[in-house]
């Protein structure tokens, strides 16, 4: 199965003609889904970016939502009011802000909870930490292909879950890991714990924060890619 994952909505952008924005998006293709994993945070920035990317694009057959914060869920009224989306999928959780926007366009979601299976190889990790995110994962033949959002219960103990829960070892890490926030000596601790899994690839995104971005650099080498806005990755 082919897939293609472009950057839409992040911190960071391949260059200067996409507008960069503190918040998520990205767009995968396979040879049988569009998935849209998260919205951004400005609708204004999702749809300068998008229409840049894939002006052509009709429909989104899964709109896969990580978690409820606002840096992920800010262009969903306009995903919904401007594509044919088939299924929007959201973490179950008590939130009004989420829970609005989908009542307001009469959209009923699927709500996980526990591992499931979306779509034939469309997999969510289930809920996982105190902010209750999901992470999609997509299997391919060089491995699994795993997405966060912002990894908030930590990139270790979701990568240890995925790889249990779905039988294979990951393949490629993409987006936020959370670790702008920490600083010497608990960053380069958690910094020796990605080291030790067993991914051929991360490209870490979001919510990772410059420094750390530099230290899995220097300390992963060729494991490390960059990712942002405009970025595709064709696997």
């Amino acid at each position: 199965m082919n897939i293609k994952i472009t950057g839409i909505v992040d911190n960071y952008s391949e260059s200067s003609k996409f507008r960069s924005d503190w918040g998520f998006s990205t767009l995968i293709k396979t040879d049988y889904h569009n998935i849209l994993f998260d919205a951004g945070s400005d609708p204004e920035v999702f749809e300068h970016n998008i229409n840049l990317i894939d002006p052509d694009l009709k429909k989104i057959d899964i709109l896969f939502i990580s978690h409820s914060h606002k840096d992920h869920i800010g262009a969903i009224k306009y995903v919904l009011k401007n594509y044919r989306v088939g299924n929007i999928v959201i973490p179950e959780e008590q939130n009004e802000e989420i829970e609005n926007k989908l009542r307001e366009i009469k959209v009923r979601p699927i709500i996980i909870n526990k591992p499931t299976s979306i779509d034939e190889g469309i997999y969510s990790t289930g809920i996982l930490g105190e902010e209750r995110e999901q992470s999609l994962v997509i299997p391919s033949e060089k491995g699994l292909i795993l997405i966060t959002g912002c990894a908030h219960s930590g990139i270790k103990n979701i990568s240890e879950h995925v790889e249990k829960t779905f039988s294979d070892k990951i393949y490629m890490i993409i987006g936020g890991l959370h670790l702008y926030k920490k600083y010497d000596q608990v960053l380069k601790e958690d910094i020796n714990e990605i080291n030790k899994l067993q991914f051929k690839y991360i490209l870490p995104s979001h919510c990772t924060g410059d420094t750390a971005k530099k230290l899995l650099k220097q300390k992963l080498n060729d494991r490390f890619m960059d990712f942002g806005a405009g970025v595709t990755i064709n696997l």
